[in-house]
């Protein structure tokens, strides 16, 4: 609150349903009062609050978002009667605008440097190795990781080639021609592995990729490089090469086997003289059985249905007449409550005419 003192100070918060029929004009324009006693279209309630604050006139201007969605006002309260011109309403509107983009602008240039503060610290806190560059070749940044891998601190590697040079080589040149390809837009990544040669002298393998993102803001592009140390995968590449086969092995072994006990157990369903079908409940986001799906079905049930395609398909999608004789209620109580169901029924749906009993038995994993 500023001005002068002939209004006295606000409350520290303000109920806005003490205002209603006010608060309804302002959602859709500026709100102009020139004498709250005598205004019609005010309620009591708008007129005994206005007065008890001290406001006898008002001009309050808002900034929207949408209809009926107002973000940001700014009230010009006058301790007495008062006929606004246009141009105080006009000024009064432009400051409200003029504020809400300076508080903006104000927010954006936080938020961006917020944003570069924690890029920075995500570089460096990063827990594989990361290099920033720009495309004369300074390095702007590294990750402490990439310092402990390697043994070289920012001031040793002052460019990337410097860095190339020391880790990498007689290679260099190929990575180099690399990194220049990024730079002139010819491809979008790098992906490649390489040695390098640590400080102490010790090789290790990187697997390591880079992008050019964009540029800086003194025009310059810049290429963000990452890094995983390979060096243990090299190592294991042939013990795990050996695992591998040895477990194909046993994946086709133990698949012929699981092949070979589906085909008995639906071998005993076939000769089995009443219907037959394993179901498995299908769950809704909240673990809502929805429906069941047909995971197997022996040879009498494909004759009672004239059916044979009904393996994969969702039981009540098939036959919806299940819910209208409680059939299916009886399935998700069995499911549910572990108990053994039983029901005969007369099923006039779906083609059918007929009286039927059932039993649903719950396994491991449906009925």
């Amino acid at each position: 609150q500023v001005g002068n003192n002939r209004v006295p100070p606000l409350p520290a918060s303000i109920s806005l349903s003490d205002f209603p029929n006010a608060l309804k004009i302002a959602l859709r324009e500026t709100l102009v009062i020139e004498d709250v006693l005598n205004t019609e279209g005010l309620s009591e309630t708008d007129k005994q609050s206005m007065a008890a604050l001290g406001m006898h006139a008002i001009v309050a201007a808002s900034l929207r978002e949408g209809d009926n969605n107002p973000v940001w006002s700014i009230v010009a309260v006058s301790a007495s009667p008062r006929r606004w011109t246009l141009a105080e309403i006009q000024l009064i509107e432009y400051v409200t605008e003029r504020t809400w983009a300076a508080i903006e602008r104000a927010k954006s240039e936080e938020a961006l440097q917020i944003s570069e503060e924690q890029f920075r610290r995500a570089i460096e806190e990063a827990p594989i190795p990361i290099i920033m560059h720009a495309e004369d070749g300074r390095v702007l940044q590294i990750s402490r990781t990439w310092t402990e891998l390697t043994g070289y601190a920012p001031e040793d590697i002052p460019t990337f080639d410097a860095w190339l040079n020391k880790a990498y080589g007689e290679g260099a040149d190929d990575i180099r021609n690399h990194m220049h390809h990024l730079f002139k837009g010819d491809r979008k990544s790098l992906n490649i592995d390489f040695p390098i040669t640590a400080s102490n002298g010790q090789q290790r393998f990187w697997s390591f990729s880079a992008s050019a993102p964009g540029a800086l803001a003194d025009g310059r592009r810049f290429i963000v490089g990452m890094a995983v140390d390979i060096t243990e995968r090299k190592l294991a590449e042939d013990q795990l090469k050996e695992f591998n086969l040895d477990l194909e092995q046993k994946v086709q072994e133990r698949t012929a086997q699981f092949e070979e006990s589906k085909q008995l157990l639906q071998t005993v369903y076939d000769n089995i003289p009443i219907g037959i079908s394993i179901l498995e409940p299908v769950y809704n986001k909240w673990e809502d059985i929805t429906d069941f799906r047909i995971a197997i079905v022996n040879r009498e049930l494909e004759k009672e249905t004239s059916r044979t395609d009904l393996i994969g398909k969702l039981y009540a999608e098939e036959y919806p007449g299940i819910k209208q004789t409680g059939l299916y209620s009886l399935m998700v109580e069995a499911m549910q409550s572990g108990i053994t169901q039983h029901k005969e029924y007369y099923y006039p749906y779906d083609g059918n005419n007929k009286w039927f009993s059932c039993m649903f038995v719950k396994t491991q994993k449906g009925l």
